[in-house]
């Protein structure tokens, strides 16, 4: 994780399955912060202590809300 740390940002569309059950890969691996969409709505979640919570704005591009 040295060489090749996390990306900043990882982004899931649910077209056919839900991505909820890779968000505690990204966890392990320290993505800070997983934009899901599911069709309808833009959840973003921020890692807090271990496991992602949704947040009304994003930190790694804080324009966007």
């Amino acid at each position: 994780m040295t060489v090749d740390p996390p990306p900043d940002l990882a982004i899931e569309i649910d077209h056919t399955s839900s991505s909820l059950n890779r968000m505690a890969i990204y966890a392990a691996l320290g993505v800070p912060e997983v934009w899901r969409f599911d069709g309808e709505t833009l959840t973003i979640y921020a890692l807090v202590e271990g496991s992602y919570r949704p947040q009304r704005a994003s930190t790694v591009l804080p324009l966007l809300s």
